[in-house]
């Protein structure tokens, strides 16, 4: 037993789905966001896959740069009589429109290199932010545990076992299931 706020009452012990004993029941799930706090080993992985994201960024441009030399000489030279390649003297020149389909996918994969590589700059900016403040914000699907003494429920994270939000009970949810009624298949779990 421990005082709490100057009066004798006994602390309720936590059950393992965060509820407290004579607290309620659990009414379901509910997706929330919630703010975790980021621990060395997470910090370590973090700084890690930065590293990935220049590496891919990298390949990116390489790839795309790679394609561009070998298409570009190709294409001008069917489109441009006058241009001289060095490379591709021998292979058959291609017509109008396979020049014109090849520039076409040179500024496809262009665009697409673009639109990926902004992708990985804007993940490793997360990433570079979720480490300067030493939080994360992650998707969990959290317990709606009843609280029949204060007809709330409260929201509570199924990781920390911890109440992260409480709202007051709906109708629905307060309305008591007498015994051997039979529930409606749309609704929630009633309290029983």
């Amino acid at each position: 037993m421990s005082k709490g706020n100057g009066k004798n009452k006994p602390r309720r012990e936590r059950k393992a789905n965060g509820a407290a004993n004579g607290a309620g029941e659990k009414l379901g799930k509910e997706t929330r966001i919630v703010k975790r706090d980021l621990d060395e080993e997470e910090t370590e992985k973090l700084e890690a896959r930065i590293g990935r994201t220049y590496e891919q960024a990298r390949r990116e441009q390489t790839a795309f740069t790679s394609f561009r030399k070998w298409a570009e000489p190709r294409a001008r030279r069917a489109l441009d009589p006058d241009y001289e390649s060095p490379e591709g003297e021998g292979e058959a020149p291609l017509s109008y429109v396979e020049a014109r389909a090849l520039i076409d996918e040179i500024g496809h994969r262009r665009a697409l290199k673009a639109s990926r590589i902004t992708a990985i700059k804007a993940e490793r900016r997360l990433m570079l932010d979720q480490i300067a403040n030493g939080y994360e914000y992650r998707v969990v699907e959290c317990d709606l545990v009843a609280d029949l003494e204060k007809l709330h429920v409260n929201i509570v994270d199924p990781e920390t076992s911890e109440a992260i939000d409480t709202r007051a009970m709906t109708a629905q949810e307060r309305q008591l299931a007498l015994p051997g009624d039979e529930l409606p298949g749309g609704a929630p779990a009633a309290i029983q």
